[in-house]
């Protein structure tokens, strides 16, 4: 969007799906939770829903996990910044996947 002269960024809805090792204990899961939800924070995300589901069975094995742990996350954020959480993700060896969607239109 153009305003005097400045181009400003635009937010956009995306949904993160992150799924954790289900050899994790509960508690560390809602510790890496909250660590990615101050990423988030970090980056300029606003409104962030948090949507767990807990512990659930795989339909096939990921490495030697059988389960994992399931958290949706929705935020406004500026589609510039998703590299940069892409990345921080990827480094992160307690995932199993994560997937990062945009929710709407183009």
């Amino acid at each position: 969007m153009l305003q005097w002269g400045r181009i400003m960024s635009l937010k956009h809805l995306y949904e993160l799906m992150i799924l954790f090792s289900g050899d994790l204990p509960e508690a560390d899961v809602k510790k890496e939770i909250d660590v990615i939800k101050k990423e988030l924070n970090s980056l300029g995300a606003e409104k962030i829903e948090e949507d767990y589901w807990g512990r659930k069975n795989l339909a096939y094995k990921l490495g030697s996990d059988y389960s994992g742990y399931f958290t949706f996350l929705k935020m406004m954020m500026d589609g510039k910044d998703i590299e940069g959480l892409k990345s921080k993700l990827l480094s992160n060896d307690k995932l199993l996947r994560q997937m990062i969607t945009r929710v709407g239109g183009m």
